[in-house]
């Protein structure tokens, strides 16, 4: 795959329609599939392998979005973190979707591995709020820390 042109890989299945995002969304990005998926249907949108979104992706992702048929349910899974950067700084960046899964960035605070963990929000909310399991270290064992400050990774729940 050239790493600079993204992927959309599309498989229909009964109850939903999901697409798989690979690569970098920038002013290259085609995304007019948008305007052409199904109304009235569910679209899970997977953007684990999204490696970078630039300036002029971020206005052609929302541009684009503004085309989705009225009545389209959309869930993003497996959100990479690039793809959350942007959730997180950019109003409507996923455009009144579900945020379903996300990779969330850990650090070992005694051999510095860093990871990015999988977290299934449905999975991990309490009535107390967000609750993550502890991620131990694949190098040392230890207990792995947030990479980053909570309040900003988890900002979208907001």
């Amino acid at each position: 795959m050239n790493e600079n042109v993204l992927q959309i890989a599309k498989t229909d299945n009964p109850d939903h329609l999901h697409l798989k995002l690979s690569g970098i969304i920038n002013e290259e990005a085609q995304l007019g599939f948008f305007k052409e998926l199904p109304g009235g249907k569910k679209v899970v949108i997977n953007t684990k392998e999204v490696a970078r979104i630039n300036s002029c992706g971020v206005r052609e992702w929302i541009l684009a979005l503004k085309s989705v048929p009225q009545g389209l349910e959309i869930v993003y899974e497996e959100c990479s973190p690039a793809f959350m950067d942007q959730v997180n700084m950019i109003t409507n960046f996923a455009s009144g979707g579900t945020i379903k899964s996300l990779y969330i960035p850990y650090v070992c605070g005694s051999c510095d591995k860093k990871s990015e963990e999988l977290c299934d929000l449905e999975a991990n909310m309490t009535a107390d709020g967000l609750e993550l399991p502890e991620v131990k270290c694949p190098g040392c064992q230890n207990a792995m820390e947030l990479a980053d400050d909570p309040e900003q990774l988890f900002s979208f729940l907001g």
